[in-house]
């Protein structure tokens, strides 16, 4: 039996002292060693899957983001090969409308990835607000002149993207981690005064999306 004390807890017969959260966690579930050396495991099968499915890039599927690497349309579907996931069809849907830069389109892209039995939706976004598009050399692109295809594919490889890092759990990938399959950083680096990391939502004013990237190929 645990007693709590003072915020905290004393194990009977011991000097050992734990937080008043472990104390409840153990009054209401033991953790044994297979739940341990279970949780060991997966830790190092998902480090192993993350070298795996990176082996399969090349320095020219990597956008460099202000300092992080971003994977460009072709290596989310090597990834996504190499692993056996496979992506749903998108669902498409868009707001338009006009502010004092003119018209303006974002387009979103609803995309599965399953992978081992399970399932994983994100949305993906693609605004002609995003600087990739709508500024060049210092100045505003007209409406006109932005390829809208373009702005479309990046709403479904942002979409892929998201699901698939998700769906394997990759976590954040780092140069460091590209640097052990001969990936390296691309000499010219893509960056925005303004990048708020935030999921795309539907409704409102357009913003920049959760992370702003170039369109899928670049």
């Amino acid at each position: 039996m645990v007693d709590v004390i003072n915020g905290g807890a004393e194990i009977p017969g011991t000097d050992l002292q734990i937080s008043r959260e472990t104390a409840q966690l153990a009054g209401s579930k033991r953790i044994t060693e297979d739940m341990v050396k279970d949780v060991e495991q997966q830790v190092v099968l998902r480090k192993r899957l993350k070298r795996a499915v990176l082996a399969v890039t090349s320095v020219r599927d990597w956008h460099d983001m202000g300092g992080t690497p971003y994977p460009k349309d072709s290596a989310i579907h090597a990834m996504a090969q190499v692993a056996g996931a496979e992506f749903s069809p998108p669902e498409w849907s868009e707001e338009s409308g006009d502010d004092k830069d003119g018209r303006w389109r974002i387009f979103y892209a609803e995309v599965s990835c399953e992978w081992g039995g399970r399932r994983v939706t994100e949305i993906g976004a693609g605004s002609t607000k995003d600087p990739f598009y709508s500024r060049k050399n210092g100045s505003r692109v007209p409406y006109e002149e932005i390829r809208v295809d373009q702005v479309r594919k990046k709403a479904l490889t942002n979409g892929q993207h998201r699901s698939l890092v998700k769906e394997l759990g990759l976590g954040a990938i780092t140069w460091e981690d590209l640097h052990e399959y001969a990936v390296s950083k691309p000499k010219e680096s893509v960056q925005y005064r303004k990048a708020p990391l935030q999921p795309p939502v539907r409704g409102g004013p357009p913003r920049p999306e959760d992370r702003p990237e170039p369109g899928s190929d670049g």
